[in-house]
């Protein structure tokens, strides 16, 4: 039986594996080499383990408390506390309606890739990435992906969310495993290797400690809805804080794999300074995989790790607003999919278009894309993490979060995390919205 009617993973594992394959998405794999190779390797794996096993720990902690506690999305588990956490749920859900449509726009770039690589297609020009997005190619290989992220979301949490990360986040990690194990006996990757295993202390400098701490936000999911309605799935009896290390845990160890793939691979060509984006994923890599023996291959199997990553983190973009639309608007689930499957398709068409035909059009002289990337992950993301720091540290009290940790066992570090949430988490993000608006 389910609590007060609200389904459940079915365990441990399963939560585990579902909080992961939301957090390991495209930052693990076209952000954190680039970061890690221009901040100078194991000085900054170092800051970055460090920042993701306590501040961001902290903040994922209070997110699933949140939504196992109230067993609702963020609409309502912060109002659940206090009726002025109305309006901050309400924004948290914002994020990943404004998300969706253009993160599925870059799954379909990868679908198109993976079926290139898989017919042998020549994609290594360089005009080659840029004629497929402006392409109705792209277009359709968005459509495609949308219908698939559609059906696992259709298939519920049980039969579709959990059974689809139960087969795909260990596929990921073995296959990312495989292709770093490649690449790495390769020739000439030893200078690459031994730069991103190298440890400098002179290395770590402000701007390395801003670069680990946004990629430890951006990369686990934080302040987008995701946690705190996975959080609402969650058994009671289940160990929060010793969950929450696993999930870090996991996404850690699929970055630093991504990085120990593609830094070795790609460093030599670009004497270190290595590209970020799609300008990583989809014009660097497929000319170094066009180099290598069975590159069309490796290029196939490197595309679909990163298909997993994306459709994996797609999916639980998905469930947070269609979950959140059930409850706020109390509709069927059947319902809000469709509504919001519709929105997907209207709103990633035009951002799929802007890149094509629709190439003229700008807003705030940016295109469409830009523009949700801008506003989700430089502003309302950093903001809503701040309101949830406020809300809990000093509105409602962090004896709220102790209470429901405490539910399944001793919450050990409470002492740690109240200081964290209260005092260092908020001016952490502070510092993430000041860089990210370009004003440090």
């Amino acid at each position: 039986m389910t609590e007060i009617g609200r389904v459940q993973f079915s365990g441990k594992t399963a939560f585990i594996l579902s909080a992961a394959a939301s957090a390991v998405g495209l930052g693990n794999i076209w952000r954190f080499p680039t970061i890690a190779a221009n901040d100078g390797g194991g000085a900054f794996l170092l800051v970055y383990i460090a920042i993701t096993m306590t501040f961001g720990a902290v903040m994922m902690i209070t997110e699933i408390a949140l939504g196992r506690r109230s067993r609702k999305t963020p609409e309502g588990a912060y109002s659940g506390l206090d009726k002025r956490g109305s309006l901050l749920g309400k924004v948290t859900v914002l994020v990943p309606v404004l998300i969706m449509p253009y993160y599925c726009v870059v799954g379909g770039w990868i679908l198109g890739y993976l079926a290139a690589f898989a017919m042998n297609m020549d994609m290594t020009a360089s005009t080659a990435f840029g004629e497929f997005a402006a392409s109705y190619y792209s277009l359709a290989a968005f459509l495609i992906f949308v219908v698939l992220v559609a059906y696992v979301i259709y298939k519920g949490v049980n039969k579709g969310i959990e059974r689809v990360n139960k087969i795909f986040m260990p596929a990921f990690l073995i296959m990312l495993v495989l292709l770093t194990i490649y690449i790495i006996a390769q020739p000439g990757t030893g200078a690459g290797l031994s730069y991103y295993l190298g440890f400098d202390l002179s290395k770590i400098t402000p701007d390395l400690f801003l670069d680990a701490l946004g990629q430890t936000f951006y990369s686990l999911s934080l302040a987008m809805a995701i946690m705190v309605t996975y959080g609402s799935y969650m058994k009671r009896q289940e160990n929060i804080e010793r969950t929450v290390y696993s999930v870090t845990i996991i996404d850690t160890i699929a970055a630093f794999l991504a990085g120990l793939f593609i830094i070795p691979a790609v460093f030599t060509q670009f004497s270190g300074d290595i590209p970020s984006g799609p300008g990583l994923i989809f014009v660097a890599l497929p000319s170094i995989f066009d180099s290598m023996p069975f590159g069309e291959f490796i290029g196939f199997v490197f595309f679909a790790v990163v298909l997993i990553a994306a459709i994996t983190s797609a999916i639980s973009i998905a469930e947070a607003v269609v979950a959140s639309m059930k409850d706020m608007f109390q509709i069927t689930r059947n319902r809000a999919l469709a509504l919001f499957m519709i929105y997907t398709v209207v709103f990633g068409s035009i951002v799929c278009l802007g890149f094509g035909p629709l190439s003229s059009m700008s807003i705030f002289g940016m295109t469409m894309f830009d523009l949700l990337d801008f506003a989700t992950n430089n502003l309302l993301m950093p903001l809503v993490a701040i309101g949830m720091c406020i809300f809990v540290g000093h509105l409602v009290g962090t004896k709220v979060i102790k209470e429901e940790v405490s539910q399944s066992s001793e919450f050990k570090t409470y002492r740690f995390y109240s200081l964290m949430i209260k005092w260092v988490c908020p001016i952490f993000v502070g510092v993430i919205l000041v860089s990210g608006l370009g004003l440090i």
